[in-house]
């Protein structure tokens, strides 16, 4: 029985190819002068803000993508022995399952979603709660005040909530505020960690610039 199978590969590889052709589509855009009035923060920000270099970013992210396909490869050859030794080496040993309705994998991965958006607010926070968690691992995401678009693990996709939402979050004055960084930003408004932004044009009407407001009180019932 082969240790790693063809699906197997393509499984750990496509969301690495995903990711970088994602991110290169955004960088695309991002050399283009047309959607210059439309960009929160300026090139020359990018280089004066940012305590990381793009080369440091890119090398960071190679990285960890390279850690990642290695963390697969192990699991899925574990895995397939695992496999293999419970259904004592024999081939089909294993009933295939019935076809999956395109209603059940639609409800499958919402619930995934919704699931994995809370697991990384909840860790997001934690990971400022912490003094030990962030001096020792978070803090490096902070090293970038202007997210790059390729550096996703370093700066975030911006999916629902925006590059606007999660770029109050690197604002030193929003870095307590606004943890949602997936899909959604409903956990930051359950738990009382949004904070209201606007998006304005900047003077000259060169771009856009994000202002922060106070976040909301609670209201009385009298």
């Amino acid at each position: 029985m082969a240790a790693v199978t063809v699906e197997d590969a393509v499984a750990a590889v496509v969301p690495i190819v995903v990711y970088w052709a994602y991110s290169g589509v955004h960088m695309a855009l991002g050399h283009a002068r047309v959607i210059d009035k439309y960009r929160l923060n300026s090139k020359d920000e990018e280089d004066s803000k940012n305590m990381v270099s793009k080369r440091a970013v890119l090398a960071n992210v190679l990285m960890q993508h390279a850690m990642q396909l290695a963390a697969v490869a192990v699991l899925t050859v574990v895995c397939n022995l695992a496999a293999g030794t419970l259904t004592g080496g024999r081939r089909g040993g294993v009933t295939a399952a019935p076809p999956t309705s395109y209603l059940t994998a639609a409800r499958q991965i919402a619930v995934a979603v919704v699931v994995f958006d809370a697991y990384r607010y909840a860790w997001h926070r934690l990971a400022h709660r912490s003094r030990f968690i962030y001096r020792h691992l978070h803090s490096w995401h902070h090293r970038i005040v202007v997210p790059y678009a390729f550096g996703a693990i370093y700066g975030h996709p911006r999916v629902w909530n925006g590059a606007a939402h999660h770029g109050v979050h690197h604002l030193s004055r929003g870095v307590r505020h606004n943890f949602s960084d997936l899909f959604f930003v409903t956990w930051d408004r359950v738990f009382g960690t949004h904070l209201p932004y606007a998006v304005e044009e900047r003077p000259g009407g060169e771009g856009l610039m994000l202002r922060t407001m106070p976040p909301k009180a609670p209201s009385k019932n009298n």
